[in-house]
């Protein structure tokens, strides 16, 4: 999402990819067996700050309650992570003409996407407001699976077609990752609405009206030319 800012993508963008993805595996799969070992199942199913209370078990409350803060600010740094990407996509999309061109703008000192990062900040902020954490993240989950299918099966067209200029730097195994993707988001969709069939329905009618709001902003964008 980020690759149109990054130095050197030839080099750069391989190892941030496969060597970021690589350390996140294994820290949080040692962090999943370190909590597993040291709670004892009952209390780790009841528990709404695991790792805390993994660390509390071992060195008592005041490292409990360190670690605790240290949780707080790591979920800050990732919805910065989160905001700073997605923005870009936001921004790509105005670009492209499927989204509101005021949004294809950048800053002109800071050489951002100021306005696509505002709205989606306001919007998140919106969710946050008007939504339960549970209900929010079941939205999300099930919309999110959708595009990750959706791009999987646009890059594997676009492959195929031998669509766009040539890159940098290009993903291992050809086709295979696309492929995975596009099971593990079918599996977890069809998961998703058989355990939750309202926020599903909600999730796909929320999808369903980016059609006329995107005929919309076509339309207006016509009208300009």
């Amino acid at each position: 999402l980020v690759a149109g800012e990054v130095k050197d993508p030839g080099r750069n963008i391989g190892r941030a990819v496969l060597l970021g993805t690589a350390i996140l595996a294994l820290v949080y799969g040692l962090t999943q067996v370190a909590v597993m070992t040291v709670l004892p199942a009952g209390r780790l199913a009841e528990s709404s700050r695991p790792v805390a209370d993994a660390v509390e078990a071992i060195w008592g409350p005041a490292a409990g309650r360190m670690v605790a803060a240290l949780v707080v600010v790591s979920t800050f740094g990732s919805i910065l992570g989160a905001v700073f990407t997605v923005s870009r996509l936001g921004f790509a999309m105005a670009q492209g003409g499927a989204f509101i061109k005021a949004m294809a703008t950048l800053h002109p000192r800071w050489g951002t996407p100021a306005r696509a990062t505002t709205a989606l900040t306001s919007a998140s902020v919106a969710y946050v407001v008007f939504g339960s954490f549970r209900g929010i993240l079941a939205f999300f989950t099930f919309s999110v699976w959708i595009f990750y299918g959706i791009t999987a099966v646009a890059l594997l067209i676009l492959r195929r077609r031998g669509v766009g200029d040539p890159v940098p730097w290009r993903a291992p195994f050809g086709w295979v990752p696309p492929l995975v993707v596009l099971s593990v988001g079918a599996v977890m969709t069809v998961q998703l609405i058989s355990q939750a069939p309202r926020q599903a329905l909600a999730g796909a009618a929320f999808l369903a009206a980016a059609f006329p709001v995107y005929a919309l902003i076509a339309r207006s964008d016509g009208r300009r030319r």
